[in-house]
């Protein structure tokens, strides 16, 4: 900082250890994170004339009464002028806390450059127990301050604002330097204003005043104004108000004028702003698609009112209670704009391949209803339609001529459902009843948001209402799926059993036809070890299979021991 013309050094009557070094080349640091006190502040500012050789100037002199810290630092900038700053950090080493006395930085701030003109500084410090604030006044001209030559109307007040409070409370501390005795006694007008003109501040309008009169032994006074937060720039100006300084009703006394201070928008309410902002037009723009989906679903559901979707049962029922299932279901779906076809009801007189083929074509979506097994014998009065799409789906139909989309072909699976065979295991699959949602969404498909806004408001509520069919549907699941796990079990027995009386046959014969002893013992307890061997620990459940199979199978053998003794099941099984 030009114009510093002595030893940077700090002064106290105690032996006080002191050292002081520049912080940085750009004077960058962290402001407190504790205000001080208006009451209580670290520093003493005051601003004397100082008359050289040269040119006399206006200077100030920093002070620190009492101090409790060991390390301060502080920027002393001229604002809006670059890189205009002298920054400092003091550390105090080998001494006890507080320090009664005051101590002086014997280092006067003088203008920077040198000029007679005044200049709008700010002052920062901070403490190691991160307390301080910032602080801004404007340093007169020494003209203004000359106490031997300086009239009261030319007189400029010195003052500075703790401009921190601005931003953080309802008042605005002001700190003044009370002009000299000779002058007393005085009053003080002191104003926060609103610049008109913005940072220049030539056009003040005033916002809130305040008349201060001091008591005859004050050098200085601490005095409140209230905030203002509006987002503009403001200043703080002090007037002296006295006798001498009248004119009639006007106020001849020169105003003094802080640096002008500006009330920025917050971020916290910038970013509100946009988050507001950004609700309002998504919620407005939800509103708009939510209306316009609604309208097109009104249109979809009308249009599926006269134009149902039309689907094709594929399935092969093994008992009557999976065709009763299959009835269940396709009523179920009739409740929701669904037009089933069944070939049990609609082939007529028609061929039920030729009928199969031509729905196939025409059909909106296509369901498989995947059996137990799929070489069973159905008990529908119309056979091979099953064998026949499967056999369609792999021929030449759908891998060339694309006659029937995959896409609209979906499976679905119950409880009691085998394994899917593979010319449709990647296709769309269902399974009930815990899929009913998904299924009618599917089959109504359109866009996704066809989906969302025909499943969400129509779809569950319309379950709801058919809750009687559905409840149907769910017994008839249940139903169909006990009768399929028996008709399964025997099946599988059977289809074993067809083996025994080829085995009992080999294994008895020749016994038998040879001697009479306990015939009818000895043929129970070979038949017993050979089924034990075939069901493991099963044998109850195969009573009905054995009464039909082994028994009827076994009394055709030239064994007449056998037939004679009258062979009885209650023998045979225990």
């Amino acid at each position: 900082m030009a114009g510093i013309s002595c030893n940077d050094q700090l002064k106290h009557p105690e032996d006080v250890s002191c050292q002081f070094q520049n912080i940085s080349s750009d004077c960058a640091f962290y402001p407190p994170s504790r205000v001080s006190s208006p009451d209580n502040l670290l520093f003493s500012l005051g601003l004397y004339y100082h008359r050289t050789w040269m040119t006399p100037q206006s200077a100030l002199n920093l002070s620190f009464p009492s101090p409790t810290w060991t390390e301060m630092k502080f920027r002393y900038e001229k604002l809006y002028y670059g890189d205009n700053a002298l920054c400092r950090r003091f550390t105090l080493m080998n001494q006890s806390q507080p320090l009664v006395d005051t101590l002086f930085w014997d280092c006067p701030f003088f203008p920077f450059p040198e000029d007679s003109t005044e200049q709008l500084i700010k002052l920062t410090l901070v403490s190691d127990e991160e307390e301080g604030g910032s602080y801004i006044f404007t340093r007169p001209s020494a003209t203004r301050v000359d106490v031997q030559e300086t009239s009261l109307q030319n007189w400029h007040t010195f003052f500075f604002v703790h401009v921190d409070y601005m931003y953080t409370s309802a008042s605005l501390p002001i700190t003044l330097q009370l002009a000299p005795h000779k002058f007393d006694p005085l009053s003080y007008n002191i104003s926060l204003v609103k610049c008109v003109d913005g940072k220049k501040c030539q056009d003040r309008a005033v916002l809130a005043s305040k008349l201060v009169t001091p008591s005859e032994n004050d050098t200085e006074v601490t005095e409140l104004l209230p905030t203002w937060s509006n987002i503009a720039w403001y200043a703080v100006t002090v007037q002296i108000v006295s006798p001498q300084c009248f004119n009639g009703n006007i106020n001849n006394c020169y105003v003094a004028v802080s640096p002008p201070f500006g009330v920025a928008v917050s971020k916290v309410l910038i970013w509100m702003c946009i988050i507001m902002g950004g609700i309002i037009i998504c919620a407005f723009t939800f509103f708009v698609v939510i209306n316009k989906r609604i309208k097109q679903t009104r249109r979809m559901v009308m249009e599926l009112k006269k134009k149902p979707v039309n689907v094709l049962f594929v399935y092969l029922p093994e008992t009557q209670e999976s065709l009763k299932l299959v009835n269940n279901l396709a009523d179920f779906l009739s409740g929701f704009y669904i037009q089933p076809y069944l070939i049990d009801k609609l082939v007529g007189s028609q061929t039920p391949n030729q009928w199969t083929l031509n729905h196939l074509k025409a059909a909106d979506r296509v369901l498989f209803l995947i059996p137990n097994r799929r070489d069973a014998e159905g008990v529908s009065h119309i056979l091979g339609q099953w064998d026949f799409v499967l056999h369609l789906l792999l021929g030449y139909l759908c891998s060339r001529d694309r006659d029937v989309n995959p896409d609209k072909i979906g499976v679905i699976t119950f409880p009691f459902s085998g394994e899917i065979p593979n010319e449709i295991i990647s296709l769309k699959h269902f399974q009930l009843p815990k899929s009913i949602d998904p299924l009618l969404t599917w089959i109504h498909g359109r866009t996704w948001l066809d989906n969302i806004f025909l499943r969400c408001p129509l779809i569950p509520s319309m379950v709801y209402w058919n809750k009687d069919q559905l409840k149907e549907l769910k017994k008839a699941i249940t139903e169909a799926s006990k009768q399929e796990h028996k008709y399964y079990h025997e099946q599988n027995c059977r289809d074993i059993m067809t083996t025994i009386p080829d085995k009992l046959l080999l294994e008895t014969d020749t016994e038998y036809n040879s001697q009479n002893v306990e015939p009818v013992k000895n043929f129970k307890e070979d038949t017993v070890s050979i089924i034990s061997g075939l069901f493991d620990d099963e044998i109850p459940s195969v009573y009905s299979v054995l009464e039909d199979n082994v028994l009827n199978d076994t009394q055709h053998t030239s064994n007449e021991t056998v037939k004679e003794e009258g062979l009885d099941m209650s023998l045979l099984i225990d």
